[in-house]
C-alpha cells in the first residue's frame, strides 16, 4: 500500500502505509521495554501459521463420539478386518529381505546364493532356532 503526498516543494513522495491502520514509531539506539509500540520490519504481515494435524488420540475420540455410524463401519478403533487376498509375504530368516527361495533341507527362506552358502555351513541346532524364530516348528533330522 503506497500513499502520495505532496511535499512543501510541490513535488509528491511515497509514503509506505501500515496495513494495519496504526502506524508504528521506529527506534533508534538502545530498545525500548515495550516493543509492541515500535514498527518491526522483519515481520511479514502476510504470514500465518502452518496447519496443526490431529493426533490419533484426537481421530479416536471422534470416532467414539459418533452415533450416526452404523455398527460395521469400519473405523480406526476396529481392528477386525477380512483375510488378504494377496498370498502372503515371505522373508529371508537370515537378512529379513523379501525371500526369493528356500531351502530343501532345512526349508529356511533365503535373499541369495550367499545366504545359502551360510545356511549349508550352520549346524542343525542353528538352523533349528532361526525356524523357531520364524514359528515354524519343523524338527530337522
Amino acid at each position: 500500500m503506497v500513499e502520495d503526498t505532496l511535499n512543501s516543494s510541490g513535488t509528491t513522495s511515497e509514503k509506505k502505509r501500515n496495513p494495519f491502520g496504526k502506524k508504528k514509531k521506529e527506534y533508534v539506539g538502545e530498545p525500548p521495554l515495550n516493543l509492541n509500540d515500535y514498527e518491526k520490519p522483519f515481520k511479514n504481515a502476510k504470514y500465518s501459521t502452518p496447519k496443526k494435524y490431529k493426533l490419533l488420540k484426537q481421530i479416536l475420540m471422534m470416532d467414539r463420539n459418533k452415533t450416526d455410524v452404523p455398527i460395521d463401519a469400519p473405523l480406526y478403533m476396529n481392528i477386525e478386518a477380512p483375510p488378504s487376498v494377496y498370498p502372503r509375504k515371505k522373508y529371508c530368516d537370515i537378512t529379513g529381505l523379501k525371500a526369493i527361495y528356500t531351502d530343501p533341507k532345512s526349508g529356511l527362506r533365503y535373499y541369495d546364493s550367499t545366504v545359502y552358502k551360510y545356511i549349508q555351513e550352520q549346524t542343525q541346532s542353528t538352523l533349528q532356532g532361526y525356524l523357531g524364530l520364524r514359528n515354524a516348528a519343523v524338527n530337522l533330522k
